[in-house]
C-alpha cells in the first residue's frame, strides 16, 4: 500500500513516517516536496493524507481509494471528482475545540478591550478609561456544524442565550443551542444579538450572506467574529460600518479578498482585530493531526468505519 503525504501546514515528523510503516509491512510512504514531486506519486498511491496538491494530483491517480484531508471544511476540495472516481473522502474536525475558543477569545477581548489597553501599553499610559460595551445576553452563530457546536457550547457556559441558524429547521433542537433559527427567520433576530458568529462553509447559498444590511441590523453595540469561510461575509461593508461607529467591534480569522499590501485601507480600519487564519493553529496542532492520521489508517486497513466521511 503506498500512502501519499501532502500536508498543508507541515512537514510531517520521522516519527510519523516510522509509525505509519510499522503498521503493516507492505505500506510504503512518500512525501510531495512539490507539486511536481506529487503528481508523479500520485500515480501509484492509494492513499492520500492531506490536500496541498490534491487538485492538481488528482487527474493522475489510477490506484487512489481515500482521501484524508487535514481539513475541517470540504468547500474548496474537489469533490466531485472524488465522487466520481469513487474515492472516498474524509475530513478532520478534531480542532474544532480550538477553533471555537478562538472565536469566543476574540468576542471577549473586543469586550474587555484588550485592543485600547495594548494601545496604551505601547504609548506607557496608565490609563483605566475605556470604552465599554455591555456584557453578552445572547449570541447568534451561522452554522451548526462541528464548529458551531463547540462555539454554543462555550457560549452557554458564559451563561448567554444562543441561537443556532443551520439551512432548515425541521421541529429538531441540538442541545448546544437555546433555540435553532432557519435561512428564512434569522434576519428578524438580530437587533436582539449581543454577538454574531459566523462558522459557515463557502456556498453559492453563504456567499455574501452577512452584507451591510444584516450588519446595519445589529445593535451598535454588537460584535461580529468569523472563523468560517472569508466569502461568507463583505469586507468591504464591514470596514465601511465599522468607520461608520456602528457596530462594538469584529474579530476576522478569515478574510476575503486578502488585504494586499500594509497600505489597505482594511488595515486602518477602527474596532477590528484581524489574525491570519490561525484559529485551529496551537502547539499540538501538528502531532495531533499525525496521531488522527494513524489512527484513521489502522481503521482503513481493518475495514472499519472511518471518522469524519464525507457523503
Amino acid at each position: 500500500m503506498h500512502i501519499l503525504l501532502m500536508y498543508s501546514t507541515h512537514k510531517p515528523s520521522e516519527e510519523h513516517l516510522q509509525r505509519l510503516t510499522a503498521i503493516e509491512p507492505s505500506i510504503r510512504v512518500s512525501v510531495a516536496e512539490s507539486e511536481e514531486t506529487a503528481i508523479a506519486a500520485a500515480k501509484d498511491a492509494d492513499v492520500i493524507f492531506g490536500h496541498r496538491y490534491l487538485i492538481q494530483s488528482l487527474p493522475y491517480t489510477q490506484n487512489l481509494r481515500w482521501v484524508q484531508s487535514t481539513a475541517s471544511g470540504v468547500d474548496r476540495l474537489p469533490c466531485v471528482e472524488l465522487a466520481q472516481r469513487q474515492v472516498m473522502l474524509t475530513r478532520m474536525t478534531l480542532q474544532s475545540f480550538v477553533i471555537a475558543r478562538h472565536a469566543v477569545t476574540l468576542a471577549w477581548a473586543m469586550v474587555r478591550c484588550l485592543p485600547q489597553a495594548l494601545e496604551y501599553q505601547k504609548a506607557g499610559i496608565w490609563n483605566q478609561t475605556f470604552d465599554w460595551l455591555p456584557l453578552p445576553r445572547q449570541a447568534i452563530v451561522f452554522g451548526t456544524g462541528n464548529i458551531g457546536r463547540a462555539i454554543a457550547k462555550l457560549l452557554k457556559a458564559d451563561g448567554i442565550k444562543v441561537t443556532g441558524v443551520k439551512r432548515t429547521v425541521n421541529g429538531e433542537t441540538l442541545a448546544e443551542f437555546d433555540d435553532l433559527c432557519d435561512r428564512q427567520s434569522w434576519f428578524s433576530l438580530l437587533p436582539d444579538m449581543d454577538w454574531c458568529f459566523l462558522a459557515l462553509p463557502h456556498t453559492e447559498e453563504t456567499r455574501d450572506l452577512f452584507n451591510e444590511t444584516a450588519m446595519r441590523a445589529l445593535p451598535s453595540h454588537a460584535i461580529i467574529v468569523n472563523v468560517g469561510r472569508g466569502e461568507t461575509l463583505v469586507s468591504a461593508d464591514l470596514c465601511r460600518v465599522l468607520s461608520a461607529g456602528h457596530l462594538g467591534g469584529a474579530a476576522l480569522d478569515v478574510l476575503y479578498p486578502k488585504p494586499t499590501s500594509s497600505a489597505d485601507p482594511f488595515w486602518q480600519t477602527p474596532g477590528l482585530i484581524v489574525t491570519p487564519h490561525v484559529a485551529a493553529h496551537h502547539y499540538e496542532r501538528s502531532a495531533m493531526m499525525e496521531q488522527f492520521c494513524e489512527q484513521q489508517l489502522v481503521r482503513f486497513i481493518n475495514n472499519q468505519p472511518l471518522l469524519d466521511r464525507v457523503t
